[in-house]
């Protein structure tokens, strides 16, 4: 099909409510039935009364202006998951008074919008959305971004919202953010740059999964404080924290990880971290805590609840690349075997603390310390473990 004729049909199907302009070029899809505007229009300012079109996929667009009261049933009630989804050369957008303000789901909606700089979105946009998931994920080269108020204030779903904006290096939540999201998962997976985050009140406390939330964050997050609430009621925690490289302040709330089955590799790869509490209940229900405290290389005052490990049966790694760590205090237990080689400097208290906790076993387990930190203990110490089935090593 020409571009004339492309046009020409699309002129028929929405009443001449569009004029697209510049280089436009190449093959446009046979299909009548699409109403989606074709990719190889680069340029597009709509005119008003356009019906039921989105932008789906126009991979060529470089400039889009919706202008006031351009798409109404958009701005009205029409969702507009994946509208700009996939525009991935698009630099310039412009937006109007009232778009995604009655919309259910916005998820998607400017995914894959690669070469966006910046963003300001509409008062109202995802106000009323249950669904933002992936919104802006793969918006790789924004730099700034205003949410309006409320935006994500009644979503269940806000996994994967600010996946991949790996330029970004300040944002600033709405109030409600979060507060009704079932899941985070993911929510600000490799945001590379993000160095200044802000939180509001309640943000994933009913949330069962925040996988993943933080992970990624590699450069620019350096402290972090989690509202109250956070991950409380999570059964998934695992990656939360994952290569947060230079991550040197964590704060976790009260209940954070204490119904959680999945905790593996949680703050794995915090190499910054030089001490961590975990607050009480942290990993007495996991059965999971593979590479938890993976590559914590300045780690070096630990304290774990009471109850920690005690129905893990997933346990590998926990400990492994923890080269500084001196203390670990609490009344942590253990069912499976561990490492803890890679921890020379242990203090015999903190081997003590790790002795003790060990459960019964009658199967074969073992606690491998290594020459180093056997030898800080008498044999009577070592019997501890002997006697309830383990091998030392």
């Amino acid at each position: 099909m020409s571009v004339a004729t492309a046009i020409t049909d699309l002129k028929e199907r929405v009443g001449e409510s569009f004029v697209a302009v510049s280089e436009m070029g190449g093959t446009l899809p046979e299909s009548r039935t699409t109403r989606t505007l074709p990719g190889a229009i680069r340029s597009i300012t709509p005119k008003p009364n356009v019906k039921e079109v989105s932008f789906f996929g126009c991979g060529e667009v470089t400039s889009i202006d919706l202008r006031k009261p351009v798409i109404c049933e958009v701005t009205g009630t029409k969702d507009v998951l994946s509208f700009f989804g996939g525009c991935s050369k698009l630099t310039a957008l412009t937006l109007p008074a009232g778009f995604g303000s009655n919309a259910t789901d916005v998820s998607g909606c400017f995914n894959g919008c690669m070469r966006l700089t910046a963003l300001t979105l509409p008062a109202g946009f995802g106000s009323n959305a249950t669904d933002v998931s992936g919104c802006f994920n793969g918006c790789s080269k924004l730099t700034a971004l205003t949410l309006p108020a409320g935006f994500g204030s009644n979503a269940t779903d806000v996994s994967g919202c600010f996946n991949g904006c790996s330029k970004l290096t300040s944002l600033t939540l709405p109030a409600g953010f979060g507060v009704k999201a079932q899941t985070l998962a993911k929510c600000f997976f490799q945001n590379f740059d993000l160095g200044n985050l802000t939180l509001p009140d309640g943000f994933g406390s009913v949330a069962t999964n925040v996988s993943g939330c933080f992970s990624g964050c590699y450069y620019g997050l350096t402290a972090l404080t989690l509202p109250d609430g956070f991950g409380s009621v999570a059964t998934n925690v695992a990656d939360c924290f994952m290569a947060c490289w230079r991550l040197t302040s964590l704060t976790l709330p009260d209940g954070f990880g204490s119904v959680a089955t999945n905790v593996a590799d949680c703050f794995n790869g915090c190499k910054e971290l030089t001490a961590l509490t975990l607050p009480d209940g942290f990993g007495t229900k996991a059965t999971k805590i593979t590479r938890l405290f993976y590559g914590c290389s300045k780690l070096t005052a630990l304290t774990l609840p009471d109850g920690f490990g005690g129905r893990a049966i997933t346990t590998d790694y926990c400990f492994v690349g923890c080269s500084k760590l001196t203390d670990i205090s609490g009344a942590p237990t253990f069912r499976r075997s561990f490492t803890l080689a890679d921890s020379p400097l242990l203090t015999h208290d903190s081997l003590m603390v790790i002795i003790n906790g060990l459960i019964k076993s009658t199967s074969k387990n073992t606690l491998t310390l290594g020459a180093t930190n056997l030898a800080k203990l008498s044999d009577e110490e070592k019997k501890v473990a002997t006697d309830k089935g383990w091998t030392l090593a």
